[in-house]
């Protein structure tokens, strides 16, 4: 059975970033459509208003009664310009909204389904210089960059945030390990933060290879970073949403001692309140682990051999994270939670990763609580180098002759 990855995993903290842009999209609708069908109705009226004032002024005779009538008749002309322009727009860019409704329910990332805007955006822009006059370009413009911004912008900076302070973790570990809960008024965060030496996780451009084959097995997306925590061994990979899939997820990636038969255990879905019939592997011996967890096998994978895998020490420690989903295939496990960048759950996941890896990593699971690190100096990370002992000079000359 092939395993896919639902492109909306709802986060524990509050509504999916999708359920967020159906509101506001819908929300423009409701507003600026009514907004934009009175403002085009009232620039209707003031444009009849500009005829007839045209009409009134060419049966004046008097020089100054028409001057004040075209002045009059210029400026009538000028609101109802504006008044059809930002109300034909309005009323465009609600056919553009509506139609971005459409697409964030098919699934199309908010990002993407916001150019639906696009062309909407370009018929306002013309319609609104013949209206109002080439200044109306000024906004428009404005508008278009905003959009092309939006669609093609900047990773999400807590992403980023979150990142960064996720590499102390080799500080935070000391802290944790060395103060008491009683000795604390900081958080270990802010602590980590005020420590001199920091260290950090070494950042690297790609896992090896071996290892980042799993990556499209867990979901797609755009990768963010790669942290070491044992070289060869076992790495943590955050990965962005991208025009492929709309979920984050963070996993950490290790390798395995012997070949395992390939399976996805995911926490048991929940519908409308109500977890799903299990139709997965079950584990009579361990009811509470059947009642949380889905197992499914792949392709022609052992049963046998995933129930062998799954040891109890393995079960009790994916239920204290009911978020995570274990990946595994061949020579390689992962263990991941969806969702945006979370500090504290990462350092869960690196926890229980520990304890799976003592279990079933190779090279006999060294701790992943003690990751490879580097010393960090300002921005700058120094791997550290065992020093050279320099050998002592030969003495030259009479010297030389007189220890001889």
């Amino acid at each position: 059975m092939k395993n896919t990855v639902p492109s909306k995993i709802p986060s524990k903290g509050g509504p999916s970033p999708r359920s967020d842009a159906w509101k506001f999209a819908a929300a423009g609708v409701i507003v600026a459509c009514p907004a934009g069908y009175f403002l085009r109705n009232a620039g209707k009226e003031k444009e009849a208003s500009v005829k007839e004032l045209q009409t009134q002024a060419l049966r004046e005779r008097t020089k100054e009664k028409r001057e004040e009538l075209q002045m009059e008749r210029a400026r009538l002309e000028e609101t109802a310009g504006r008044q059809l322009s930002i109300g034909t727009s309005l009323m465009l860019l609600s056919v553009g909204a509506a139609l971005a409704i459409g697409l964030l329910g098919m699934g199309v990332r908010a990002r993407r389904a916001v150019l639906a805007l696009a062309p909407f955006m370009l018929i306002s822009a013309v319609y609104s210089v013949y209206e109002a006059g080439i200044v109306s370009m000024v906004v428009s413009s404005l508008a278009g960059v905003a959009l092309i911004y939006y669609a093609t912008g900047e990773p999400d900076r807590r992403h980023d945030v979150e990142f960064r302070e996720f590499r102390r973790y080799p500080v935070r570990r000391e802290l944790m390990r060395e103060l008491t809960p009683g000795y604390l008024s900081l958080s270990v965060r802010e602590l980590s933060l005020q420590v001199e030496t920091q260290k950090l996780l070494r950042q690297v451009d790609a896992m090896p290879t071996a290892l980042a084959r799993i990556l499209p097995r867990i979901g797609e997306g755009q990768p963010f970073g790669f942290l070491q925590l044992k070289r060869d061994l076992a790495y943590v990979a955050f990965v962005e949403a991208n025009d492929v899939s709309d979920t984050h997820y963070v996993s950490v990636v290790m390798a395995l001692e012997e070949p395992a038969p390939s399976f996805v255990a995911r926490p048991l879905p929940v519908v409308d309140g109500v977890r799903v019939p299990n139709n997965g592997i079950r584990f009579t011996d361990d009811p509470e682990f059947t009642a949380e967890y889905l197992v499914q096998p792949e392709g022609s994978a052992d049963v046998r051999a995933v129930r062998a895998l799954l040891a109890p020490v393995v079960r009790d420690e994916l239920r204290t994270l009911p978020s995570a989903w274990l990946h595994v295939s061949g020579n390689v496990m992962a263990l991941t939670v969806y969702g945006r960048f979370n500090n504290d759950l990462v350092d869960h996941l690196v926890d229980v990763a520990d304890v799976l890896f003592a279990e079933l990593g190779a090279a006999g699971g060294p701790s992943l609580l003690e990751p490879d690190d580097a010393l960090v100096v300002g921005d700058e990370v120094v791997v550290k180098r065992k020093k050279k002992k320099r050998k002592a000079a030969k003495p030259e000359g009479p010297e030389a002759s007189a220890g001889a």
